[in-house]
C-alpha cells in the first residue's frame, strides 16, 4: 500500500500530460456508474464509452511510459 501511494505521489510530482487527461476523463466514470439512467439516456454516451474503454487505459500506459522514460534520462 505504501508503494502504491509513493508511486501516485511521484506521478503527481512528475506532472504527466497523461495524468491530466485521466483527471479530465474521471467525471465520465463517475457519471456512468452513479447516474446510469441519465448516462444512457443522453446522446453522448457513445463518446463517453469510447473515452472510458479506449482512452483511459491508453492514458495509463502512456503515463507509465512517460514516467519510465523520464526516470531513465540522466540528470
Amino acid at each position: 500500500m505504501i508503494g502504491l501511494i509513493t508511486l501516485i505521489k511521484e506521478f503527481c510530482v512528475f506532472n504527466s500530460g497523461a495524468l491530466k487527461v485521466l483527471v479530465c476523463l474521471s467525471p465520465g466514470v463517475v457519471w456512468k456508474f452513479v447516474y446510469p439512467e441519465i448516462y444512457y439516456s443522453s446522446g453522448w454516451s457513445g463518446y463517453a464509452d469510447f473515452s472510458i474503454l479506449i482512452l483511459m487505459p491508453l492514458m495509463v500506459i502512456f503515463m507509465i511510459w512517460e514516467f519510465i522514460k523520464h526516470k531513465r534520462q540522466p540528470a
